[in-house]
Order: structure tokens, then sequence, then C-alpha cells
């Protein structure tokens, strides 16, 4: 229930900063404002990974075997948050905008398919049908046969539409990642952000500092938003099953609706939107059907592949080591066998940053001996 709940905070804090990108509009380069969003979050980054692996080393940027995948990830989530800022800030509807955002997890199936060769079962092709539909719904072109008034703005909706396609090789990209530390992604990430948002912004529309006290508190707000949202997100997720993580994201598109209702009643709001919000959430909703349904126990147990632990190679040198399956490691209570206990995830998560010679790693110590060894470090 703390995982949902969290996830559930994350959704608010996703949706405040469509909010307030919404609100700015184009006052502000859209590319400047996530090149900020991403600065103010990465100076938030850089504590927790100086706390967690110590002063600038090698290990803040994970294994080199995927830097490739790494390097992908952060440049497909950079251009998916500029065109989804794109999107947001000249959108004639919030919800509709934050609607075809969301359609990121229908394009990540057919990356799958083509690029990883995974099997698309029933469930998969019918809910790239019905977020189709939804799609056609929510913008409603003229070409179909829709009232050209009806019609959402054209650009707007190709924006969040290149964003979606753009976010679902982002998860691609983590499938190829998942044993690296989140502090190690959210460092790729946050600064590609900071880097290509600033450059893009200054090559394109121009960066703009000169604005006002309440316009620059906005634009800082992006960065807390996005930092609490991620860590929220991250931490409820590793807590629960990935299709109840999935299922809870789509409070996100709810949010936004109604943020549109109570701060922007002049956005359109038509009822073939709604309705085709809520084929893109049922597509969704199968997607997480497919996921419980037909998952083979091999795809079960890569998903829950040790993470990578950062263990000393030496004086001030770090290296990265899976961390070994003890199967007579406790359970905790109300845990099934393809969960990770509370204990599991701890010594997942830990990190053992100590003077080379301290500690000795060895896969087949028994837990007494690593519990001392913590202790004499104060872990």
């Amino acid at each position: 229930a703390n995982g949902l709940l969290l996830i559930a905070l994350s959704s608010v804090g996703f949706s405040f900063q469509s909010g307030l990108v919404h609100y700015i509009g184009n006052d502000v380069c859209p590319v400047q404002q996530t090149g900020l969003r991403g600065l103010v979050a990465w100076l938030l980054v850089v504590p927790c990974l100086v706390h967690q692996m110590g002063g600038p080393s090698r290990s803040w940027w994970g294994s080199r075997e995927v830097y490739g995948w790494l390097f992908l990830r952060s440049v497909s989530g950079f251009l998916s948050n500029a065109f989804a800022f794109l999107a947001l800030a000249r959108a004639s509807s919030l919800g509709d905008a934050s609607a075809l955002i969301f359609t990121s997890p229908l394009f990540t199936a057919v990356y799958a398919a083509v690029l990883l060769g995974e099997r698309s079962s029933v469930l998969v092709v019918l809910s790239l049908f019905l977020g189709l539909a939804g799609t056609v719904l929510v913008t409603r072109p003229s070409f179909l046969g829709f009232d050209s008034a009806l019609a959402a703005d054209v650009v707007s909706c190709a924006f969040a539409l290149t964003s979606a396609v753009c976010g679902g090789f982002v998860f691609v990209a983590l499938r190829r990642t998942r044993q690296e530390h989140f502090l190690v992604l959210l460092n790729w990430q946050m600064l590609a952000q900071a880097v290509l948002g600033l450059l893009g912004a200054a090559f394109t529309c121009g960066l703009r500092f000169q604005l006002p006290a309440w316009e620059w508190g906005i634009l800082l707000s992006y960065g807390f938003a996005a930092f609490a949202a991620q860590l929220c997100m991250t931490i409820g997720a590793r807590s629960q099953n990935a299709a109840a993580s999935s299922a809870m994201r789509t409070c996100d598109v709810v949010i936004a609706y109604g943020i549109q209702v109570v701060y922007f009643p002049d956005d359109n709001v038509s009822f073939l939107s709604i309705f085709g919000t809520v084929l893109i959430c049922s597509s969704i909703f199968l997607i997480v059907l497919e996921r419980i349904f037909c998952t083979s126990p091999s795809d079960d147990a890569a998903s829950t592949a040790p993470a990578r632990e950062f263990v000393p190679a030496g004086r001030g040198k770090f290296r990265h080591e899976a961390l070994p399956s003890d199967p007579a490691e406790p359970k905790a209570a109300g845990f099934d066998d393809d969960q990770l206990s509370p204990v599991v995830l701890g010594r997942q998560l830990k990190v053992v940053a100590v003077v080379a010679g301290q500690v000795e790693h060895s896969p087949d110590r028994g837990t007494n001996r690593e519990a001392e060894d913590l202790k004499l470090l104060g872990a």
C-alpha cells in the first residue's frame, strides 16, 4: 500500500509540473524550461551520489558495458521531455496533451517486439488498436471526417505524439540497464537534460534569463518536482510488482484533467477527448494484464535480477558486482517468491564505501560476518 501511495504521489508531482508548463506556455522557450528542469534536478542528485558512493568517481556513471544504452536512454529521455514541454506549452487542452503523451507504453510494446524480439500477444495487439482509436478521438483530425472546428491543435498533437515515440524507447533502454543503481540512471538522465536542453535552446529559440521572480520560481520548481516525483516512483516501484506500478501511472492523466478543470477552465473539453482518453488508459491496462498473465517465468527471473552493488576494488576505486542470491535469505511476511522482500531489497540497495582491505566481499560469506562488517563501518 505504501508503494502504491508513493507512485500516486509521483503522479501528482509529474501532473503538477505539466500544469506549470501549460501555465508558463511559450513565455519561456520550452526547450530552455527542459534544460533548467534537468539542471536543478541534477544538482539535487549530486549530493545523493556523494552520500551513497563518495566523491566523484567512475561509479557515478555505471558499468562501461552499458554506456551506449545509458547514453541512448538519456538522449531519448531528453527528447521525450522536450517535445512534451513543447506540446504542453501550446496545447488547447492540458488533459488532451497529457493523454497523448501517455501513449508511450504502446510504443514500448512495438519497440520490444522489433528490437528485443519479444512476441506480441493478442492483448498487446488489442491494446495497440485501442490506443490508436483513443488517439484519433483525442486529436480528431479533419482528414478522417471530423469537423475542422473540433480538431485539436495539429502542432501540439504532433509534439505530444513525438514525445510518446521517444518516451517509448526510454523503457526499452531501461530494460538493458536494469541492474544499474537508480542514482546512476538519474545522473545520466538529468545531466543530459540540462546540457542538451540549454544548448538546444541557445541554438533554436534563444536563452532568456531576464525574467520576473515569480517565473523563476516556477521554472526552478520544475526540477524539485521532477526529482521528488522520480524518487517516489522509483522507491514505490521497487516495493510493488511492475503491473501494479504501471496501472497506478494512469493517475497522471486523471490528475491532469482535474488540474485543467480547476485551474484552466477556458481549455477545451470535448466528450470525444474524454472517451478517447478512456480508450488510451484501457489500452495501458491491457498491457498490464499481458504482463500479469503472459510473462514467462524466465522473464520474471530476469526482471528481479540482483541490482549492482558498489564494492571497493582499491582505495578510492569502485567496481560493480552483482549481489549473490542467497537461497536461505529470510522473507518478510506477505511477500511471494517472485517479489522482493525488504531484506532482499536492503541487500540490493546498500552501498559499501570503505578503505581497501577493511571489507573483503565474498559470495559465500555468512550473514553474521556481513552484519559484523557493516557494523564496523557504521552502515
